[in-house]
């Protein structure tokens, strides 16, 4: 009965699913009565299909392990069922992310399932059961329908691919999906060595505060500034100071105003490109909603960290010009220095995160994706991440994904020389070389969207192809960022 209950609510699910990839509309009321009418013999097809099919005999053994569960009303068999994906409402509202209880799966653990043999001459065996989460989808064009599957261990990915052909459902299942006690991360060596690193870091940021606090407290001086380095104190006086108009200086006040509104706006882009990945109740609304002319303004949201490119254009040669202006050396080696002794210590232990104990972080039926983007692709690329140069080497294989935004800036950097040394003797004829090379950059961006027919990476209607093409070719791509550089 619990069987039939089941393969009853995983077609219903299919069908209404397949009804929006395929335009079918409530008119088909009819048809759905029919289909699952028919869907009585399915529990029968099912269990007579699992035990035909060519799965490996791990498996068979220990859903006939999960059969009998069920039959006997066991905690652990109806806990896994629990756990699976049942009807939802909203499919036809875009609702397609069902994703059971991961954390309800994950809690069988080494369940103890007596066997008695046939022959009574044999002695009782046992055997241990754990609970086994997998993600299985359907794609439909950059949108999937995610179902979940709570199984024993002893099944692959391949085995519940090939029960579930039995039911005729396109559900995919890859292992890579698919979570199990056994998958749990360990504690490392190079875990140890980060948290101890950290761990030292902390204890220094300690001791320097303690410090600051006693110096403050009797009024007194300290030995050496390199003492207080890393006071939590001087520091975050330092970085939340604030001054009254006016009064900065020679800050570019205007550029706090620009930079506080260009996060707010970059902020407001992710929130809803995210939910192309994380999944909504009503995607089909979410849709309509991103395709209306009046929500440019959060499609466009990627030309925000122009701004950015902008300002630190403005704030570079405001610099030199000023430096040059007081007759201070202009040291093209020390130039370069200062840039990466202040950025490459700070996102190196950021890397260090991903490369080590980012994994023990966190859970869940997406993390896998998190571990793929924040570990797999930083084994493979950490170099493109310290040089700088990762929006060529691995342009869709970020590490650090939002890390493209160093790479461009710096290599931009690197090549700002080229327009500061001749601005300050030839500042008119540099200014006219400066407008060549940003309508060029605009043209070469121009170009590549009219012959690639490039649309926006974030769009929820892009392929993952679309995708792809956009980020390798224009939105991490120096030469497109440089017009506002």
């Amino acid at each position: 009965m619990i069987l039939r209950e089941l393969i009853l609510n995983i077609s219903i699910v299919l069908l209404c699913v397949l009804s929006v990839s395929s335009e079918i509309t409530m008119n088909n009321t009819k048809t759905y009565i029919e289909v699952i009418n028919s869907l009585s013999n399915y529990p029968e097809t099912f269990l007579g299909g699992f035990k035909d099919a060519d799965i490996s005999l791990n498996c068979k053994k220990a859903l006939r392990y999960y059969k009998t569960g069920l039959v006997n009303q066991e905690e652990w068999a109806i806990q896994m069922l629990d756990a699976m994906s049942k009807l939802q409402s909203g499919i036809l509202e875009g609702n397609l992310y069902n994703l059971g209880a991961y954390d309800e799966c994950q809690s069988i653990r080494d369940v103890k399932v007596h066997i008695q043999p046939k022959d009574k001459n044999i002695g009782e065996s046992m055997t241990l059961i754990n609970g086994k989460y997998c993600l299985g989808s359907i794609q439909l064009g950059r949108l999937g329908f995610y179902w979940a599957m709570c199984a024993p261990d002893a099944c692959s990915a391949d085995d519940l691919n090939k029960i579930i052909q039995v039911i005729k459902v396109p559900i995919v299942f890859t292992e890579d999906r698919c979570h199990d006690p056994s998958q749990d991360p360990e504690i490392t060596d190079g875990d140890i060595a980060v948290i101890t690193c950290f761990g030292i870091i902390l204890a220094i940021m300690a001791t320097s505060s303690v410090y600051d606090v006693f110096l403050r407290y009797f009024e007194k001086k300290t030995v050496h500034p390199l003492l207080l380095a890393f006071s939590v104190v001087t520091n975050g006086e330092k970085l939340f100071a604030t001054k009254e108009p006016g009064t900065a200086g020679d800050q570019l006040e205007c550029l706090s105003g620009i930079r506080s509104f260009s996060m707010m706006w970059v902020v407001l882009g992710h929130i809803f490109s995210n939910t192309s990945t994380i999944g909504a109740t009503n995607m089909i609304k979410l849709l309509e909603f991103m395709t209306d002319g009046w929500t440019m303004y959060i499609r466009g949201a990627t030309v925000a960290v122009d701004s950015f490119f902008l300002m630190g254009g403005v704030v570079m040669i405001y610099v030199y010009l000023k430096s040059t202006k007081n007759k201070q050396t202009f040291n093209v080696f020390l130039y370069y220095l200062h840039r990466y002794l202040r950025l490459t210590p700070a996102l190196a232990a950021v890397l260090a995160v991903h490369l080590t104990i980012l994994k023990h972080f966190g859970s869940g039926p997406f993390w896998n994706f998190i571990e793929a983007y924040g570990v797999v692709n930083c084994r493979k690329y950490w170099y493109g991440v310290l040089f700088y140069i990762q929006n060529y080497t691995n342009a869709y294989e970020m590490c650090i994904g939002h890390t493209w935004y160093l790479s461009v800036d710096t290599q931009l950097f690197v090549l700002s020389p080229l327009i500061l040394f001749p601005i300050k003797r030839w500042p008119k004829l540099t200014l006219a070389a400066v407008l060549i090379l940003t309508l060029a950059s605009i043209s070469s961006s121009f170009a590549l969207a009219w012959v690639y027919e490039l649309i926006d990476g974030n769009s929820l209607t892009a392929t993952p192809q679309q995708t792809e093409d956009h980020s390798r070719l224009y939105y991490t791509a120096t030469y497109s960022r440089a017009a506002p550089g």
